[in-house]
């Protein structure tokens, strides 16, 4: 009996994979898009691709953050990444702690026509609340709007288009993500489901597992879950002795939002 795991990141799969699985890395570059175009500079690229995707031939989107092996937390910006910073008219920041050092550089280079948006701030969270907000659909709809009502504010001319822009990414640009929600969600239908990060609505009252609908339901945003920081070892000790066990059915690995059926399989 193994586990065999589908990955299933919910940071939209038009985004590259890089992108979603919560990295980041150096990548900046100066300002200069080309002319008449809005300038928009993301701290990391999961958010300036679908900055991207929105603006389409309207916006010059730079991300500071392209490789995903560098740490957000930890980043060491550079004066390129400053400069960058520095011109953008609209600039998309994690905010939650995940990338302070991209808010202090907005700080020491004021300006009064740019238009800040905050992903934790929009989301109305606070410092120690899961900064990974690209893993849950409903946060991504609303950075989504955000995005485009941005755009709206700084050009007001482009309005219809940015609108038509937004229906494609939502229509097609969404089109495979919807469909592995769908698939997933079909599948793995009243499976009880173990985790490796605290989610706190993945658990019914008395500590059994909540079922896959559950799940869905927390990570869509129609129940309230959060997760606090990486997951401690002896969560996942927990997890793979249930597994070993054979009391649960399915896995999820937050690291990359993962669901496992248990079979008679090998792993895969």
């Amino acid at each position: 009996m193994a586990l065999v795991v589908l990955a299933l990141p919910l940071a939209i799969g038009v985004l590259s994979v890089a992108a979603l699985l919560g990295g980041c890395g150096e990548g900046g570059a100066g300002v200069g898009g080309g002319a008449g175009k809005l300038e928009v500079v993301a701290a990391e690229n999961f958010w300036g691709s679908i900055a991207a995707q929105l603006g389409g031939a309207q916006v010059e989107v730079r991300s500071i953050i392209t490789n995903p092996d560098t740490d957000p937390h930890s980043y060491e910006p550079t004066a390129a990444d400053a400069r960058t910073l520095a011109g953008a008219r609209l600039a998309i920041v994690n905010g939650v702690g995940y990338d302070e050092w991209a808010s202090r550089l907005l700080a020491a280079s004021p300006s009064e026509g740019r238009v800040v948006l905050n992903v934790g701030a929009l989301l109305g969270l606070k410092d120690g609340d899961n900064p990974h907000r690209w893993y849950f659909p409903s946060n991504v709809f609303a950075v989504l709007d955000a995005i485009v009502a941005d755009y709206d504010r700084l050009d007001p001319a482009g309005a219809a288009y940015f609108a038509r822009q937004k229906q494609a990414f939502l229509t097609r640009g969404l089109a495979r993500y919807d469909e592995l929600r769908r698939e997933i969600r079909a599948r793995y239908a009243g499976v009880p489901v173990g985790y490796s990060e605290s989610i706190s609505c993945t658990k019914r009252p008395g500590g059994a597992p909540r079922r896959a609908r559950d799940l869905e339901r927390c990570r869509s945003g129609r129940r309230r879950g959060r997760v606090r920081g990486d997951p401690r070892p002896e969560r996942r000790g927990q997890v793979d002795a249930a597994a070993g066990a054979a009391r649960l059915a399915t896995a999820l690995r937050g690291d990359g939002e993962c669901v496992g059926r248990r079979t008679g399989g090998a792993q895969r």
